[in-house]
């Protein structure tokens, strides 16, 4: 056992470079499954986690002033937090400036602060009579600090003091506490409200969750459906995660394909050279089980340094990257637990499908005769296999049957796995086909060097098995590829003409004083904002974006193509990428409410005016665009973003920045589109690093291909460079050999990858919460076959460097 272990590592470490690439494709083949199964349901917990936990109240109420709380004898069993609000408003200086200063409005809450806290509404803190617990918001803002007095007032205006105990994290997630705000106990509450019943808002957590519909319904009833907020995880919410989990596993199946054909390809020539061993195990009297079974060891070794490690990394980033995809201002965040039956799980499943992949080759191995073995009789030609080519023109027809339903993303997927290995089996048929159409063609213009490579590249195995490795990675490399050209596009376009940019976050009368600035030119409002829809009379809720357009367009705003001038009052222009999931098309009629979850929800009939497209594909999902009319008699005029012409932005955005609320509210173009580069290059430095680790793991599994190919046909080779051919001859038909089949491959496979692109172009483009767009124009897409045709061909220089050195009276001596 000691010598098998010895010549194991022996095998694995005497050709580095292949024994790293090999490790390296389980490596990010089990980083590929770790980041599907682990990370895409660690974000789904995550997200859930933190949409629940603004409190655990299914129901927040409304009500008027002096309202009475009265849920009724029919109401569910449930548990009631009362929460008393009020307003008052601050003072704030402004730098630099001694004459003038910023009003500010800050929320007062009167509440429990035990119940608070059980209810996980904020968290567990301590505050009497005349104390308060205030926000970092209001903190940085007033400069106060535990233990400083603040002054607040009752509604008779009388003043009364209050001690700050405890400066609390803002909430992003929970709006009654985010920003500036104040919390106080119930005491101070009615010292602030002067006795009177001030309670605003009631937090209900209905104690059986079964029973949450009805007491909705006898709420609404009640009080009106529009004082009545949901709190429960809405339905687009959990489509979306659904959406992103299947996202993930699509990923993992474009890694999975390109390690799984890459590492095929290698193992076969591993098991190739171990021939030897194998000759030697069993003319020793070795079974064939037990020689398999070392072979085999040798697979479990590569599977186990590959796999083991992957998990570790990833274990150590995990948290990072969860942190990373889920942004928030509340510091740390918790994430469940990585699983250790995912991790063994993970393992294994490497060990096995690295047992499986060489398995049919050393099973036929074991039928080689020992005096074959001994005397290195291998079979080099190539020969068709019927039953595989069958299989391949079933997969083939499963495709383009799924192609039809690809709207959905998992008969994408599905869709996906079943075109690129149909392509796989049926491309030594293919091959053969072209091969033999371009040597009849050779052959009538009298090209002996081409007749003769198209002859030898179909009949040779290591030719076609790197032929079915190069097309199978060029149709994942198109997939990865179209994806990075889709980033670059989405980053690369230049929608703002404006000099400056000023995102609104107050009443539009606030920034009028931006018009008399030195320097500034003009200013143009720009209208766009995201409602909680219902379309077409039904039911589902969805989160669209709608667009005003004024007459015209924009003049600093250049994001959309194809509108007419003038967008008629009436009427909505739907995104391209919406077209297959709306089932809408000009001329239709559909009727939209808006605003469904606020308190006076608008229906309106509208005209489907046309289809638009947008200068970045990720900026026009989930977009409507209407008149600017229609826009600010629904959402009222409330611009998002100002546009600023001037001579001299940075004056002009300091400018801003300093007399408004809120931190950055002005920013440069330069700034805008420097940190759109920054987010690109990082983006496109990643999909550039994945496309060439596959090229360059092809490329060596070509490599080794070849090399095993050539030692097979040392004395083929020797007899022609003796008889009939010199070295330059022989050359140029290797070259036109690995040219041909490279050429024919990547174009296969960039074909193959293109129609994949569609089919998960059409399944990512109906699904909520994914913003994304696949595109692949054809002249990058051409140039990218050119470059993958060259870079393959370039792996037919290691073969012709060991023709240069072979002494042909050693391969020919037996002869």
């Amino acid at each position: 056992m000691n010598i098998i272990f010895k010549n194991l590592i022996r095998n694995a470490f005497g050709k580095p470079l292949r024994t790293i690439l090999v490790v390296f494709s389980i490596f990010v083949c089990s980083i590929s499954a770790m980041l599907c199964f682990d990370l895409s349901g660690a974000l789904k917990s995550a997200m859930l986690s933190e949409i629940r936990s603004v409190s655990t109240a299914d129901f927040q109420l409304i009500l008027k002033p002096g309202q009475k709380i009265d849920l009724g004898e029919d109401f569910p069993e449930a548990e009631v937090f009362p929460i008393y609000l009020y307003n008052e408003s601050y003072y704030v200086d402004i730098p630099g400036e001694y004459n003038y200063v910023k009003s500010q409005s800050v929320r007062i809450l009167g509440m429990d602060f035990g119940q608070a806290a059980r209810m996980e509404f904020i968290p567990a803190v301590e505050a009497g009579p005349m104390e308060a617990v205030v926000t970092t918001g209001y903190a940085g803002k007033t400069g106060c600090a535990e233990g400083d007095k603040i002054t607040l007032h009752d509604k008779a205006g009388d003043p009364h003091e209050f001690t700050v105990v405890k400066i609390l994290s803002n909430d992003d997630r929970n709006a009654l506490i985010s920003e500036d705000t104040i919390l106080v106990d119930l005491k101070s509450a009615e010292v602030l409200s002067c006795g009177q019943d001030s309670v605003g808002i009631l937090m209900i957590d209905v104690k059986d969750n079964n029973l949450a519909s009805d007491a909705k319904t006898i709420l609404a009833d009640r009080y009106g459906e529009e004082n009545v907020d949901d709190l429960m995880i809405p339905e687009e919410i959990l489509r979306m995660t659904e959406n992103l989990t299947s996202v993930m596993a699509m990923v993992f199946v474009i890694t999975f394909l390109l390690v799984i054909f890459v590492t095929f390809s290698i193992c076969e020539r591993i098991v190739s050279e171990r021939m030897s061993l194998v000759g030697t195990l069993r003319s020793l009297g070795m079974s064939t089980r037990r020689t398999a079974g070392i072979l085999l060891l040798e697979n479990i070794f590569y599977a186990l340094m590959g796999s083991v490690p992957a998990v570790v990394v990833y274990a150590l980033i995990r948290v990072p990257l969860l942190t990373a995809a889920l942004t928030t201002d509340q510091g740390d965040m918790t994430f469940p637990d990585l699983s250790v039956i995912l991790v063994t799980s993970v393992i294994a499943g490497a060990v096995i499908i690295e047992c499986l992949i060489p398995l049919r080759a050393i099973l036929k191995a074991m039928k080689i005769s020992i005096r074959d073995i001994i005397f290195d009789n291998r079979d080099t030609e190539y020969k068709l296999n019927r039953t595989v080519t069958v299989i391949g023109i079933i997969l083939v027809v499963l495709a383009a049957i799924l192609f039809f339903f690809s709207s959905n993303l998992i008969a994408a997927t599905v869709f996906m796995i079943c075109a690129v290995t149909g392509l796989a089996f049926l491309f030594p048929a293919l091959f053969r086909t072209f091969a033999g159409v371009m040597r009849k063609v050779a052959a009538k213009h009298d090209r002996a060097v081409w007749e003769l490579a198209l002859t030898e590249s179909v009949s040779r195995k290591s030719t076609v098995t790197s032929g079915i490795l190069c097309a199978t990675s060029a149709s994942m490399c198109i997939i990865i590829f179209a994806i990075a050209m889709s980033a670059i596009e989405t980053f690369e376009a230049k929608i703002y003409t404006a000099d400056v940019v000023v995102s609104v976050s107050e009443d539009p009368a606030r920034y009028s004083f931006i018009g008399y600035i030195d320097g500034v030119s003009d200013v143009e409002r720009y209208y766009e904002t995201t409602d909680t829809v219902k379309t077409g009379g039904s039911d589902e809720v969805h989160e669209y974006r709608f667009c005003g357009v004024p007459e015209g367009g924009y003049k600093y705003y250049s994001m959309y193509r194809g509108l007419p001038d003038k967008v008629e009052d009436g009427t909505v222009y739907i995104h391209r990428s919406m077209i297959d999931r709306s089932g809408w098309k000009e001329g239709d009629k559909i009727t939209i409410t808006f605003n469904c979850n606020m308190f006076f929800p608008i229906e309106q009939e509208m005209t489907v005016g046309g289809i638009f497209d947008t200068a970045s594909a990720i900026d026009g999902k989930n977009l409507f665009v209407i008149s600017q009319n229609d826009y600010i008699r629904i959402f009222h005029d409330k611009p998002s973003q100002l546009l600023v012409k001037t001579d001299d932005p940075e004056m002009v955005t300091a400018m801003i920045n300093k007399y408004t609320v809120g931190d950055n509210t002005a920013r440069t173009r330069t700034e805008i589109e420097d940190s759109d580069m920054k987010e690109a290059s990082q983006a496109i430095a990643v999909f550039l690093v994945i496309i060439g680790v596959a090229v360059g793991m092809t490329s060596v599994g070509m490599i080794s291909n070849q090399i095993i190919g050539f030692e097979g046909r040392r004395k083929e080779l020797a007899i022609m460079l003796s008889t009939a051919m010199d070295q330059k001859t022989l050359r140029r038909v290797l070259v036109r050999e690995i040219l041909t089949m490279s050429g024919f491959a990547a174009g296969l496979g960039a074909i193959t990858g293109a129609l994949v692109t569609i089919a998960l172009k059409h399944g990512v483009a109906g699904m909520e919460g994914v913003s994304f767009e696949l595109n692949l124009t054809p002249v990058p897409a051409v140039v990218f076959w050119i470059i993958m045709t060259l870079l393959y061909t370039m792996t037919v220089l290691f073969p012709v460097a060991k023709m240069k050195k072979m002494k042909i009276s050693e391969q020919i001596k037996y002869e």
